[in-house]
């Protein structure tokens, strides 16, 4: 009796011995399955970042394209001898003197557009540019079509206030005296001469 009572004990003795092992394993497995998971996810992470930092965002890029872009423009081209403005002058000291010119112009860059007429008569339209020496024009008679070129000497001097604003570089043209701001009739006629100059446009004054 003591002997088959010995063995069931020893039966038992040895399941538990054998559970104990099994569960001593499933639990370094369940260590080694989660070491081996980490071990991945750093993987991972690590190859994510290094794309994310290779591959520059798209704003970044498209802000970097325009400023290049806005650093390769070229500035506008100025006249170095004349700032740009409307000029009025007159071979008389007074507008409306009877048997003296007058012109009108505007410079926008390097290009000269007005007109030139005097009091009681016709106007021409005239285009073209200011040199260190003179003001070189092409003049185109009213009636005729003709075009004609006419150079009146000039000096440039130091720049000066404008009653409409800004700043005028008054110009010494020989036999020409600088009237100042031009009247309300003269931006008439530059205007209908600046409309009349466009590329394409035929002259009808």
């Amino acid at each position: 009796m003591r002997q088959s009572g010995a063995l069931p004990h020893f039966y038992n003795s040895c399941l538990k011995n054998i559970q104990a092992q099994l569960e001593s394993f499933q639990a370094r497995r369940s260590w080694f399955y989660c070491c081996l998971l980490l071990v991945i996810s750093s993987f991972i992470g690590t190859l994510f970042t290094a794309e994310v930092q290779a591959t520059p965002l798209q704003g970044s890029t498209s802000n970097t394209v325009e400023t290049s872009v806005s650093q390769n423009q070229s500035p506008r081209p100025s006249n170095p001898l004349l700032s740009e403005g409307i000029y009025f002058y007159g071979e008389a000291p007074i507008p409306d003197e009877l048997g003296h010119s007058y012109m009108v112009f505007e410079a926008q860059g390097e290009r000269i557009v007005g007109a030139i007429y005097m009091p009681l008569s016709s106007f021409d339209c005239f285009q073209g540019e200011l040199t260190a020496a003179a003001l070189n024009l092409e003049i185109t008679n009213s009636y005729t079509q003709e075009v004609y070129a006419y150079a009146i000497a000039a000096a440039a001097s130091d720049p000066i206030a404008s009653e409409s604003g800004g700043s005028l570089t008054p110009l010494t043209l020989q036999n020409f005296y600088n009237l100042g701001d031009a009247r309300e009739v003269d931006l008439s006629l530059l205007k209908t001469c600046q409309v009349e100059l466009q590329p394409g446009a035929e002259l009808e004054i």
